[in-house]
């Protein structure tokens, strides 16, 4: 929740595997997305967003979309901001999906669905969160506010 602190899991990183094909079902992944887990994101001391998403199996058929505004996000933000995407199903994807088995950090989170978007302070809580599809426009005032460190208004 807004307030909590954020949960230090050791998801997968591109240091973990020997390609991003196995990281995420992402067809055109950032590779910046992919390394450093939430654990070491919250030691760094810096903002960071973290999207709980599978491009590539999404049943709400945003979080493609979703990544799309977090990769033009980060590409303003990213020298104040961390990013982190965390693929939904373990690999081999297809198969997950169709077993519906989720990653471990899904379900530390008590992460159900997807996808969701957490907006995260250099001290490692919560400031916003967004389940479902997110927008250019809702999202780059709060990661600038995050970036500055202010509190984070989401737009309702």
């Amino acid at each position: 929740m807004v307030g909590d602190r954020a949960i230090p899991v050791q998801n997968l990183t591109a240091a973990d595997v020997p390609a991003l094909d196995q990281l995420t079902s992402d067809p055109r992944p950032d590779p910046d997305f992919y390394q450093m887990t939430i654990a070491e994101a919250m030691e760094a001391g810096k903002p960071f967003v973290v999207s709980f998403a599978t491009p590539g199996y999404c049943q709400t058929a945003v979080c493609a979309p979703n990544m799309a505004v977090l990769k033009q996000l980060k590409s303003e933000f990213g020298d104040r901001v961390n990013f982190i995407h965390v693929e939904v199903y373990p690999y081999p994807f297809g198969e997950s999906f169709q077993q519906a088995r989720m990653v471990d950090a899904m379900k530390e989170w008590n992460l159900r669905t997807e996808p969701w978007t957490f907006l995260v302070d250099r001290d490692g809580i919560i400031q916003a969160r967004y389940e479902g599809g997110i927008t250019f426009a809702e999202l780059r005032p709060a990661i600038a506010q995050l970036a500055e460190g202010q509190p984070v208004n989401p737009a309702p």
